[in-house]
């Protein structure tokens, strides 16, 4: 929440002036003309962000919440073969929603 606040900071009052000047309310001014400027500028923080607690849920165990890697190391106890290939794949789908995460974010909002 803070990175959008400092990202509407950030933008020049004139565009905020200019949007009421048009004949917009303030609502449709922060909603069709300074979020859009702003969402360039602060998507890839929020993206990180998102990123970070992908990554952290799996410290969710430590409060017995069922995740992926616990529900890994449960197969693993209960099937005791392929260790490897279980924690391997868990780290794979791990890997695949970071990455989808950060190609859609870089597509949809990369300066052009």
């Amino acid at each position: 929440m803070h990175s959008v606040y400092a990202g509407l900071n950030a933008l020049p009052t004139g565009q905020y002036d200019a949007a009421v000047s048009q004949g917009f309310s303030p609502v449709q001014a922060l909603r069709g003309v300074l979020l859009p400027q702003v969402l360039r500028h602060v998507l890839p923080s929020l993206t990180g962000i998102c990123i970070g607690l992908l990554k952290d849920t799996s410290l969710a165990f430590i409060v017995n919440v069922p995740e992926l890697t616990t529900v890994a190391g449960q197969v693993n106890s209960r099937e005791q073969i392929y260790p490897a290939a279980i924690f391997i794949f868990t780290g794979l789908v791990y890997y695949l929603l970071c990455y989808g995460l950060e190609k859609t974010t870089r597509r949809r909002f990369a300066p052009r």
